[in-house]
């Protein structure tokens, strides 16, 4: 990282570094609009071994457990709590040694409540970036055939000391309004699949700067100590990083599908 370059906000009860647009000006090239066939049945073998598929998935989750922070040699951890309804509604709350920090994203729609001090709102781009990445199958990997969404093989690579089998999708929305460069800016997701389970064991997103709609950092999130919960296989530890770099560690400690959360749980003005 390069401290005292990045701008902190609280994201998933915590904070991570969001670039400023001097310090990267690179934006990912979408690729062309296709669905490659080996690329589409490694992850119909991926839906068949975790059981993601449309049909089987919840209508929201509520997970609770650990993070662990990693500053340079420092080391923190804290309880948090996260419930997710879709790809664009999500809550998480940290227990923090001063509070409890909670981060609220509602489609266009996002605030963070800090331990001390006032609600505040995050801008359109960040919102629609922080889609949450603790359970993949209510990414657009469960929606392939949509029109606008690409399917790209990466072929094979070695990640976590796994042999794997990569695929990149993309959506590329259609629509000309104001927000459809964010949208697409924000959407690739790369996903590396064991060769022998096709469980995933890492994916690969962006996240877009909060003063800068146009700026990209690069995230990764390995998975882990995989259990099946009513048919559907979850990642009970995850680890994710910041360009390389390891930032947090979750492990959960129990996950609850088909809660029953409603719109006040999402409720962005209501923190």
């Amino acid at each position: 990282m390069r401290p005292g370059r990045l701008l902190l906000i609280a994201f998933f009860g915590s904070f991570f570094p969001i670039p400023t647009a001097a310090q990267q000006t690179q934006t990912p090239t979408s690729p062309p609009l296709q669905r490659d066939p080996q690329a589409m049945a490694v992850l119909a073998q991926m839906a068949a071994a975790t059981g993601w598929r449309a049909s089987s998935v919840p209508a929201d989750v509520v997970a609770t457990g650990t993070v662990t922070r990693f500053q340079g040699d420092a080391e923190q951890t804290v309880p948090f709590t996260v419930k997710q309804r879709g790809a664009s509604q999500q809550r998480l709350q940290f227990q923090e040694p001063d509070g409890l920090v909670t981060t609220v994203v509602n489609g266009l729609a996002a605030s963070v409540l800090p331990a001390q001090g006032r609600p505040r709102r995050l801008p359109a781009q960040s919102a629609l970036s922080m889609e949450s990445r603790f359970f993949p199958f209510f990414s657009d990997i469960l929606k392939l055939l949509d029109a606008d969404v690409s399917v790209v093989d990466l072929g094979s690579g070695t990640i976590e000391g796994v042999p794997c089998h990569g695929v990149q999708i993309a959506r590329h929305p259609a629509g000309k309004d104001s927000l459809s460069h964010i949208r697409e800016l924000a959407s690739p997701l790369k996903v590396w699949i064991s060769q022998s389970t096709f469980l995933p064991v890492q994916i690969e997103y962006v996240r877009l700067a909060v003063d800068n709609q146009h700026v990209v950092m690069h995230f990764s999130r390995a998975f882990s100590d995989y259990r099946v919960v009513n048919g559907i296989a979850v990642a009970f530890q995850q680890v994710e990083r910041f360009e390389g770099q390891l930032m947090y560690r979750f492990q959960l400690t129990n996950v609850q599908l088909n809660a029953g959360l409603t719109d006040v749980d999402f409720d962005t003005d209501k923190l």
